[in-house]
């Protein structure tokens, strides 16, 4: 793993039966945040004794559908018990990165705006500290791990369960597939075996993309100021 600290955080939102068919355009079809799940990756240290974040968010538009509920194990009595407001989580999650890359399995930022953006605030984060390790970490499965993955790896082999596909049993007590914070812990594992038992650091290969991204991006903002 590389020798800079950086946080993975994982996900899930509001949905119903039809919405990804639809890519959640239709009325109705809002992917708001419902919950949030983090960890600050400490290289050289046991995975087990990073500092951890679990945010449960209320929706404000997406109805707290029974399929919902299905999926993410999410219940009414969760929210309305443990929940905060997405502008209250967001900020929570914006102290908890503090400064350093967040790394997601997709581009989990995106849910992140839409959210904010379907309520109506301005999100605390600058989404060019935020990476996805999804395209190269399913490259490197499939070079060494699982060469039958399919074109679309995601689709059948989500954050929750690719720590199955490296051999690696997460301990009890974590949750099901699509607890974010189960997901994280997952993902975190997952990438750790790649590098190694393969020398494939995808964490590196992603942070110094960013790097490069923002490198670019502040280039350009410089050069519109001339």
């Amino acid at each position: 793993m590389p020798d800079a600290s950086h946080v993975i955080f994982d996900t899930e939102y509001a949905t119903d039966e039809g919405a990804r068919d639809s890519d959640w355009g239709c009325l109705g079809h809002h992917r708001e945040i419902i919950r949030i799940g983090a960890a600050r990756i400490v290289p050289g240290q046991p995975w087990e004794s990073f500092e951890t974040l679990d945010l449960l968010v209320n929706p404000v538009f997406a109805a707290h559908t029974a399929y919902t509920e299905q999926i993410t194990g999410i219940t009414q009595e969760m929210l309305d018990v443990d929940g905060c407001d997405a502008e209250r989580a967001f900020r929570q999650l914006y102290m908890f990165i503090d400064g350093l890359p967040a790394l997601s399995n997709g581009n989990d930022i995106n849910k992140i705006a839409e959210t904010a953006g379907l309520q109506g605030f301005v999100m605390p984060f600058d989404p060019l500290e935020f990476g996805s390790v999804l395209k190269p970490m399913y490259r490197e499965l499939a070079k060494h791990v699982a060469p039958e993955l399919p074109e679309r790896p995601w689709v059948n082999h989500s954050s929750g369960t690719l720590h199955r596909l490296v051999g690696i049993d997460l301990p009890e007590g974590l949750g099901e597939v699509h607890n974010p914070l189960r997901n994280v812990w997952s993902i975190h594992v997952t990438l750790e075996a790649l590098h190694e038992r393969y020398n494939a650091d995808v964490v590196s290969e992603v942070l110094d993309g960013m790097a490069k991204r923002k490198s670019a991006f502040n280039y350009h903002y410089m050069r519109m100021d001339d």
